[in-house]
């Protein structure tokens, strides 16, 4: 009896003190965790840069040390707690102070020594922590291409190392090749901000931009440390993207790179194949036995996909289903045609992108972007010669106002007329991108125009220049004009039915549409501009009213999608109004003329 009165007070002694245990909070503040992690703000941020773990939002209740501090998950602080790389950050701050303090003393062979003894840390474990598979990896490359293409760019100043520059040169210069290789590039359009690729690979699509080739100066406002954090991260990753690309394409990486005092840049790469190192040695001894094994080994890989199809043909010969399978398996026969159409598109496709510029040899101007034009034209078959006097040599692409046409029979071409015909599949006419003419607009593959509402003047002239060439094909469209005011609708045909019913009554008492078609014409368009207007004017009071019934957040949402509709209707309409007068400019000065 007094062990429980005991307890009893004992329980009411610590809840007057506060000593009840509280639940474990879900956040925490960036200041508790630098201190749970025992280490400075600079290493802090290194951290979760290369750990990808970014501030949480927390509620009200959730913010117990304020609303003005930045919170993270707690789950996320526990994890960084056990990672190796701390205690590597460690050794690396104790280093950089002993080394101070060698440097100090400036006694050249300490400092040598103690250089030597510098410790590193090692990223891969990092990787293969956020990207459990390679798809993931690949999904998540487009701003780390980005970042890295940026970074070989900028100029060797404070917190950008000149070995990060060459390392990220080499590595952007590797993918692209592996992107030439394997004709993976699908897009490139050129802005005043760089140039935009999309490359197609292992069915991801990856996009990156790449500046153009200037002297780059970086604003005050860059944190150039910070950007120093993620391309640390970004060069591990970009490595083991290149390692697997290059294996499962059959090469050893990383290539390398010949001695040639060539201009180009992707002509340089040698790659060789694994099966060529398989076997080699420098022991003469067996050099005739292993060349034998490595012929033997290479026809049986050639005679590989003829002996799959051999099995794939019996076994499909084998396989018989029964009537009844065969019934339940009917395809539609518009899905089936939808199918045929897919792979029909598939297939030119492939061949395009290997063959579009095969067979064409070209010869680049000093004064144009030389490594883009390399690597796109390589990428679709062409040959690229830093040699202007070969005879081989069908194009020449400069970038000058006036040129003199040194080769009668060879075509002069501006750089657009590749990006053009790279982003619409087929190769266009060259006269409308002669050098020191108006060339067309350079439109951009990554805009759905009718999506957008504007079909620009150029892009129609391309669409049926594609047609008639026979490009890649598309559905056609179930739609039937009336009278070239729109689509047929279900009230149309309504109408449609009530106006040949009256015709065949007209037909019996002798009066036929022939006598007057203008006015029946008339009145059937009036008929149906009135019937649409006031479906419209329904529709939009039954939405009004739809709307005012939804709750405020709803109907927040609901308004801001109707001005970005209206934006967007607006942004239409002044495109449609600026070629209206640029068509009337150019009449008044061919009127003129």
């Amino acid at each position: 009896m007094l062990q429980g009165k005991e307890k009893a007070r004992q329980k009411n002694k610590s809840l007057q003190y506060g000593r009840r245990k509280r639940p474990r909070a879900n956040f925490i503040t960036r200041s508790a965790a630098r201190s749970k992690l025992q280490i400075n703000g600079e290493y802090f941020r290194r951290l979760c840069v290369l750990k990808g773990i970014h501030p949480k939002e927390a509620s009200k209740k959730q913010k117990n040390k304020g609303s003005d501090k930045v919170y993270y998950s707690y789950k996320d602080i526990k994890y960084m707690a056990h990672d190796p790389i701390i205690n590597d950050m460690r050794e690396i701050s104790v280093w950089q102070k002993k080394f101070d303090k060698v440097k100090s003393q400036r006694v050249p062979q300490l400092l040598k020594d103690h250089l030597a003894k510098k410790p590193t840390k090692n990223l891969s474990h990092l990787v293969r922590e956020r990207y459990p598979t390679f798809i993931d990896a690949l999904r998540d490359l487009d701003d780390a291409l980005s970042l890295i293409f940026t970074y070989s760019f900028l100029p060797n100043v404070k917190f950008v190392k000149s070995a990060s520059i060459t390392a990220c040169q080499n590595l952007g210069r590797e993918f692209k090749y592996y992107v030439i290789r394997s004709h993976s590039l699908r897009k490139a359009y050129v802005t005043i901000k760089g140039i935009y690729y999309q490359a197609e690979i292992m069915g991801q699509t990856i996009n990156w931009i790449e500046p153009h080739k200037f002297q780059m100066a970086i604003p005050k406002e860059v944190d150039r440390k910070l950007m120093s954090y993620f391309i640390e991260f970004y060069e591990t990753l970009l490595g083991f993207v290149n390692f697997k690309l290059y294996s499962t394409f059959g090469f050893n990486y990383p290539p390398t790179y010949s001695d040639d005092n060539s201009e180009l840049c992707y002509t340089k790469f040698r790659v060789v194949s694994k099966i060529d190192t398989l076997f080699s040695s420098d022991n003469n001894k067996d050099s005739a036995e292993k060349k034998k094994e490595i012929e033997n080994t290479k026809s049986r890989i050639s005679t590989l996909d003829d002996t799959l199809r051999k099995v794939v043909s019996e076994g499909g010969g084998a396989e018989q289903t029964s009537d009844k399978d065969t019934e339940e398996e009917k395809v539609a026969p518009e899905k089936l045609e939808k199918f045929e159409l897919e792979q029909h598109n598939m297939g030119r496709e492939e061949e395009i992108y290997a063959n579009l510029f095969k067979s064409l040899v070209f010869f680049l101007g000093r004064e144009t972007p030389r490594e883009s034009l390399e690597f796109v034209l390589t990428s679709f078959g062409a040959t690229v010669v830093a040699d202007p006097n070969l005879e081989d040599i069908t194009h020449f692409v400069v970038d000058r106002n006036s040129v003199e046409k040194q080769h009668l029979d060879k075509e002069y071409i501006v750089p657009q007329w590749v990006y053009d015909s790279l982003n619409n599949k087929i190769l266009l006419p060259v006269e409308r991108y002669a050098p020191g003419i108006e060339l067309p607009p350079h439109l951009s593959p990554f805009v759905n125009d009718k999506e957008e509402g504007y079909v620009p003047e150029y892009r129609q002239v391309l669409d049926k220049l594609i047609e008639s060439r026979g490009g890649i094909l598309s559905l056609p469209e179930q739609e039937t004009s009336l009278l070239g005011i729109g689509t047929v609708v279900e009230d149309d045909m309504k109408l449609l039915e009530e106006r040949f019913a009256r015709d065949i009554e007209a037909e019996r008492k002798g009066v036929y549409l022939e006598d007057n078609p203008e006015e029946e014409k008339e009145k059937l368009v009036a008929e149906l501009t009135r019937k649409r207007k006031a479906g419209e004017q329904e529709e939009k009071d039954l939405g009004g009213l739809a709307v005012a019934l939804l709750p405020n957040k709803k109907r927040r949402l609901v308004t801001i999608f109707n001005k970005d509709q209206k934006k967007k209707s607006d942004a239409v309409k002044k495109l449609k109004r600026k070629r209206k007068e640029q068509q009337k400019k150019k009449e008044q000065q061919n009127n003129t003329e």
